[in-house]
């Protein structure tokens, strides 16, 4: 009687965004990559994962056709491997590391945003992502205003603007698919 045997060979598990690889190694993370934003936010909860920044943009008449397999085992560079409660920022093809609580990576799942000392212009990134929106700021330091607390993913935009306008002092004007924030004039009686 023959025996067959099987050789086990790992097989990655790797999620491409554009601008980046991520090689999953028994983990569980988070990618934030929203078209509208000019970085890509890997966080690790648990486990590790090694975040690789992509070579040049696959070229030809369709990019999908190239192998990420083959992508990975061409690179050069090794990557950075995360440990639990960091967080990898791509932006201009250049990757950063931070510590940071990562359960609020993950709150969208629990159909919540969660931030803690978040800059106004992240907020309205994370909100702009999930309504399909673009945000223009009228003066671009609003963008930097921090901001803490918890809006229900299923609660209206029209509620949302309004609750982050009473808390970062700003106003919102809604013109179709384009959210334009300005600083909130105060008005004196005297």
């Amino acid at each position: 009687m023959a025996k067959l045997y099987h050789k086990t060979q790992r097989v990655p598990f790797i999620v491409l965004t554009k601008g980046q690889e991520v090689d999953v190694l028994g983990t569980h993370f988070n990618v934030r990559a929203y078209p509208n934003e000019k970085a890509i936010k890997t966080t690790l909860l648990e486990g590790s994962v090694r975040v690789i920044p992509a070579g040049p943009p696959a070229t030809g008449p369709d990019p999908t056709l190239v192998d990420p397999l083959y992508v990975m085992k061409t690179k050069t560079k090794a990557g950075i491997i995360l440990k639990p409660n960091q967080q990898a920022v791509l932006e201009a093809q250049q990757v950063s590391i931070k510590t940071v609580n990562a359960m609020e990576s993950i709150a969208w799942t629990k159909d919540d945003f969660t931030f803690r000392n978040t800059p106004l212009k992240d907020v309205l990134g994370v909100v702009a992502g999930w309504h399909n929106l673009k945000v223009v700021y009228d003066n671009s330091a609003l963008g930097n205003i921090l901001l803490g607390g918890e809006l229900q993913k299923s609660e209206s935009m029209a509620n949302i603007l309004t609750s982050l306008e009473l808390t970062a002092n700003v106003r919102f004007k809604v013109k179709g698919k384009q959210v334009t924030v300005y600083n909130r004039r105060l008005i004196s009686y005297k």
